[in-house]
């Protein structure tokens, strides 16, 4: 046999296959494993140190056989590698395995804490609902953790990267409704902090903070809110949702049963009482523009099912969501984009038709040709004032109490959203489907159904 043959020896990658091969079918640890291969390097130490003869080497070992000297090479050679093999083993412990291995426990689960992967509780938090904040392994199988210390420069990276995702997260709702949400979460935060050092749980807080809005008079609505709010924040923050017992909701339930809520008592305003309150504009208003300004925002109110958000601005300081270029007028039909809505905050956008009225004082297409031909030449809002400034909110509710007020009404009895239930409530009465009457209101649910009145 050559003596070429006999020197070579395996490559890495063959080697650390091997080793693979060895975690794989041995049922020991490493360390185990490596102490077999070193007994016996051990045993056959006497064999693995014998010297390689070449030449005339060879011939003087004639005596004991050209085969059982070949044959006591390899042994010296192999036993010599399995000898490096089993200290590599030894002093490098795998690492990919503890991630990927169904049979190894996941690190971070026996004496350490885990660094979550969502990042850990915020410091705000009682401790008990720190302590809440961890997934046990009877919660959650099937999480890994990766017990690896960060640096300081990748910790500064990540929190910059969820203070920004965070940012993100509270414009998913619209500013109005991040508020009120804001407002629930401080007052939770307020009872929470002053209580934590009593040794509640997070849950019996949770029922505790519960209970006194309801013993100081809040209504179930506002209750709801409140659990949204926080609910909202705990999913952002990355904690658990306290707001999800089943106490609590079975309470909210039978609060919903002793305690239903009152019916929308708003009138609508429809076709029998818009000619009434376009027509008494012309009496207040300041002018012949802020006359035709008004009877135009009241007429696309009705005409369009819109909300007064979606109509005006909500100050003099900011442009209303509908702007002049979001606009199509022409004689047979008034386009209106919008951009945003309550139902669309992710800013999709749709545009809505309005089409003429029978009545011309009423009509919103004609409204819309007459009140563009004077319209100030500047961009931003669509209905804005002759010294260009948009129409708020105030002034749209100030000059409807004042129309009803001359027409003999209590303006208590209505409400901006009286325009959406009259559109609601006519297109009820003109034999529209559930479906049509979602489409005229830009309603994504049954919710429509609460702003149908009686017809008399």
């Amino acid at each position: 046999m050559p003596s070429g043959g006999s020197n070579r020896r395996v490559p890495p990658a063959r080697q650390s296959s091997g080793d693979d091969a060895a975690l794989q079918g041995h049922a020991e640890p490493p360390g185990a494993f490596a102490a077999a291969l070193a007994t016996v390097v051990a045993a056959l130490g006497p064999l693995a140190a014998a010297p390689e003869l070449e030449g005339g080497s060879r011939e003087a070992a004639d005596g004991a056989g050209a085969g059982a000297f070949s044959a006591a090479q390899r042994v010296a050679r192999a036993c010599r590698e399995l000898g490096a093999a089993a200290a590599q083993l030894h002093l490098q412990p795998r690492r990919d395995e503890s991630l990927q291995s169904p049979r190894t426990p996941a690190l971070g689960r026996a004496g350490h804490t885990p660094f979550l992967l969502s990042g850990a509780p915020p410091p705000f938090l009682p401790t008990d609902v720190q302590a809440d904040a961890r997934v046990s392994e009877s919660e959650d199988e099937d999480v890994t953790y990766v017990a690896t210390e960060e640096s300081g420069s990748d910790q500064s990276t990540a929190s910059g990267h969820r203070a920004g995702l965070e940012g993100l997260a509270l414009r998913s709702v619209a500013p109005s409704t991040l508020k009120a949400y804001k407002q629930a979460w401080g007052e939770w935060e307020e009872f929470a902090r002053g209580r934590k050092q009593r040794g509640k749980s997070g849950h019996r807080m949770m029922l505790s903070f519960i209970w006194q809005l309801y013993v100081s008079g809040r209504s179930r609505a506002v209750v709801s809110r409140y659990l949204a709010g926080i609910a909202f924040f705990c999913r952002i923050k990355g904690v658990p949702d306290l707001t999800k017992s089943g106490i609590l909701l079975k309470a909210m339930k039978g609060w919903a049963r002793v305690a239903p809520t009152p019916p929308d008592r708003r009138r609508p305003i429809d076709a029998a009482l818009l000619p009434g309150i376009i027509g008494s504009v012309g009496a207040i208003a300041s002018s012949m523009f802020e006359s035709l300004l008004f009877r135009l925002a009241f007429s696309m109110a009705y005409h369009g099912a819109f909300r007064i958000s979606e109509l005006v601005a909500p100050s003099k300081q900011t442009d209303s969501r509908m702007l002049v270029e979001d606009v199509v007028v022409s004689g047979r039909s008034l386009l209106c984009r919008l951009r945003r809505s309550k139902t669309d905050q992710v800013g999709k956008g749709r545009w809505v038709t309005l089409v003429p009225a029978l009545e011309e004082s009423i009509c919103p297409v004609q409204l819309a040709v007459q009140y563009e031909a004077v319209r100030p030449d500047c961009r931003g809002s669509w209905l804005l004032h002759y010294d260009g400034l948009p129409v708020t909110k105030f002034q749209f509710r100030w000059m409807m109490g004042r129309c009803l007020t001359s027409m003999g009404l209590s303006p208590s009895h209505f409400g901006t959203h009286s325009f959406r239930i009259g559109a609601a409530t006519a297109a009820a009465a003109a034999g529209f489907s559930g479906a049509q009457i979602q489409a005229v209101g830009r309603w994504k649910s049954s919710c429509y159904k609460r702003y149908i009145r009686p017809v008399a």
